[in-house]
């Protein structure tokens, strides 16, 4: 078996003269019998630029040899036949450059750049003796605490990421529904908890996915809180007042909203009855001139009274996010009326105490990692579809220096998104680990190669056609200087839908409830009937 090749930064361009079945994750070694005499080239094919039953002649990303003795053929010939055969007995696809090895001694070591000759020898390399080659080129630390996340495509060899490296930089994963990206994320978080220390996280479940099969698991390392009893006093200034009862920065509702303040400021925002003392509100606002009487409508209105109210209850003081990660290895903060405002004001005043603690502890006393599903709920790109204010609460911002600034001090910062073309551009870059399982929108892919240079347009097709669990694995916390495919084994899952589309459906047309659901029922049921005797 010959291949003929190009090389183009560390991928591979294959031409191969044979037709037996080659396929995504395959490992080869490039033998060269010319100027490298000796040297082989480990490969792991990535890509297919070329299937077989593809027309040569019009293909782009070729090269250009080989383009052109299949045009000359043709043209010769003035047969396309010719030209179909020719691409019948070529198959081009891409590999990844893993490693080099010399013949003599069969010694591994990271590639170097060098270009096998054309026509040299090729071995496909078995499960096993890439699994040998593999332990060779992966880093490995004793004393590092590792994770689990499941195993190399080829070689089956089970891998795992760096705690260190993990919580010093920012893993973001990425995949379209039921790819395997929300499984993976609650299953790191399993091991991590499961370590000797434990790790420590802060998750943002808005839809509440997470928390009740980690509750159930790990039940007493495992606490659950609302978003609005982490809301503390950072959130009483006269500006997020007046953002949070939704009355604006005009005069009329700043008005209100330092009335407010100054009374939450002086302890007299509630009676000894513990209830807000509006009518009192009312009055101070309404002797104001010219918008005394708007300013006293406002106050009247039952939807700012509600908010008032719950302000009160926050202002009386807050749970200690410091010490909750002290006491419980997972923190999970749901919002049970799924307001996202809430979570994104809640998520704001969490980082802020998190970072300020971070830095000034210099990092020595406190580890942490802060995982956000629906990443673009909290740093969306421009220009994409908004979810609450995560402007206006702040969120955007403290997320972006946490990014930012917070690795160094081992505060980590896990993003879960489906599209990353909706998460920003600013927030991504940060990210050094990327965790991508199947993307296939062009948009999603372009915002990838845009933010991180690992992503060639090569692996983003490998991503495109990625199955369910599978992911490709890049950076910072990667054991591995090359990209590695993984294959993950999830043990436990999201509480997402426990039944199938077809079994929620059944049920209902079975219902036999009074309304429309035993109508419906009944017509099923006569339809049926007449189907039968037809």
């Amino acid at each position: 078996m010959r291949f003929a090749n190009k090389m183009y930064g560390n991928m591979l361009l294959v031409f191969s003269p044979y037709v037996e079945k080659v396929e995504m994750g395959d490992i080869f070694e490039i033998v060269d019998e010319g100027a490298h005499k000796g040297r082989g080239l480990i490969v792991q094919v990535l890509d297919f630029l070329l299937p077989e039953s593809a027309d040569v002649s019009s293909f782009e990303f070729i090269d250009w040899e080989l383009r052109e003795t299949i045009s000359k053929a043709a043209e010769a010939e003035r047969d396309l036949p010719i030209v179909e055969d020719l691409a019948r007995s070529f198959q081009v696809a891409v590999a990844q450059v893993i490693a080099e090895r010399e013949a003599r001694g069969g010694k591994v070591s990271e590639w170097k750049r060098w270009l096998p000759t054309p026509g040299s020898l090729v071995n496909p390399l078995s499960a096993d003796e890439f699994k040998e080659i593999l332990e060779n080129l992966i880093r490995r630390s004793p004393k590092d605490m590792k994770l689990p996340i499941g195993c190399e495509l080829a070689s089956k060899l089970d891998l795992e990421i760096s705690v260190d490296d993990y919580f010093k930089g920012h893993l973001a994963i990425f995949g379209m529904t039921r790819s395997g990206k929300s499984s993976f994320a609650v299953n790191l978080i399993a091991s991590a908890v499961e370590l000797d220390p434990p790790g420590r996280f802060i998750l943002f479940d808005i839809r509440e996915e997470y928390a009740p099969v980690l509750k159930k698991k790990y039940k007493d390392l495992v606490l659950i809180r609302k978003a609005t009893e982490y809301f503390d006093s950072r959130l009483f200034s006269k500006e997020r007042i007046a953002k949070y009862l939704g009355i604006g920065e005009t005069k009329t509702g700043m008005a209100v909203a330092e009335e407010v303040h100054l009374r939450i400021q002086e302890g007299t925002l509630v009676n000894s009855g513990g209830n807000v003392v509006f009518d009192a509100i009312r009055d101070a606002v309404s002797g104001l001139s010219r918008i005394g009487s708007a300013a006293a409508k406002l106050v009247e209105r039952a939807d700012l009274q509600g908010k008032v109210a719950t302000l009160a209850k926050y202002s009386q003081g807050s749970e200690d996010i410091i010490e909750d990660v002290r006491r419980n290895p997972i923190i999970v903060i749901t919002h049970p009326e799924r307001d996202i405002t809430d979570l994104q004001r809640s998520a704001a005043i969490v980082l802020e105490s998190i970072l300020e603690h971070a830095f000034q502890t210099k990092g020595n006393e406190f580890a942490c990692q802060l995982v956000f599903e629906e990443a673009h709920y909290y740093v969306p790109e421009t220009n994409t579809p908004r979810f609450g204010d995560p402007s206006g609460t702040e969120v955007r911002s403290k997320l972006i220096e946490a990014l930012s600034q917070a690795g160094g001090y081992n505060v980590g910062v896990t993003l879960i998104c489906q599209r990353p073309a909706y998460v920003s551009k600013s927030a991504l870059s940060q990210c050094n680990t990327l965790i991508n399982f199947r993307v296939k929108t062009q948009g999603d892919k372009d915002q990838l190669a845009s933010a991180s240079e690992h992503m060639t347009p090569t692996l983003l097709g490998t991503i495109s056609g990625l199955p369910n669990h599978q992911f490709v694995l890049t950076g910072l916390a990667s054991p591995a200087h090359f990209p590695l495919i993984v294959v993950n084994d999830p043990k436990i899952f999201t509480a997402k839908a426990g039944k199938t589309a077809s079994e929620v459906l059944t049920k209902m047309a079975t219902e036999t409830t009074p309304g429309t659901d035993s109508v419906l029922a009944g017509k099923i049921k006569t339809k049926r009937e007449k189907s039968k005797r037809r």
